[in-house]
């Protein structure tokens, strides 16, 4: 397809932790909070944020759980199943031009 880049970088680490980053955000809730509903390590989320490793699958259920979103958002960067109000406010989060992600 074009002007998609190609498929391994969407599983990419620091473009997960990209994402990850950018749907918290856009739920409201600090990286302890999101830890604490998903009964995941915040070390661990901490590194994911910062794209050094990526969740595994259980883990990455759990904050689709958390956070209503899917896996196919988390490992794909497809917003399709993902509420569409959270779907804008990740949109606008990711395209920022003032952001890092």
């Amino acid at each position: 397809m074009r002007g998609r880049p190609p498929d391994g970088l969407f599983l990419e680490p620091a473009v997960i932790g990209r994402r990850l980053v950018a749907t918290r955000e856009a739920a409201g809730i600090s990286q302890a909070e999101l830890c604490r509903r998903a009964d995941i390590k915040p070390n661990a989320y901490n590194q994911w944020e910062k794209g050094h490793g990526r969740p595994s699958l259980e883990h990455a259920v759990r904050l689709v759980r958390a956070l209503g979103i899917t896996l196919d958002w988390i490992y794909l960067g497809n917003l399709a199943g993902v509420p569409y109000g959270l779907a804008l406010k990740i949109t606008a989060r990711m395209s920022a031009p003032d952001s890092s992600l």
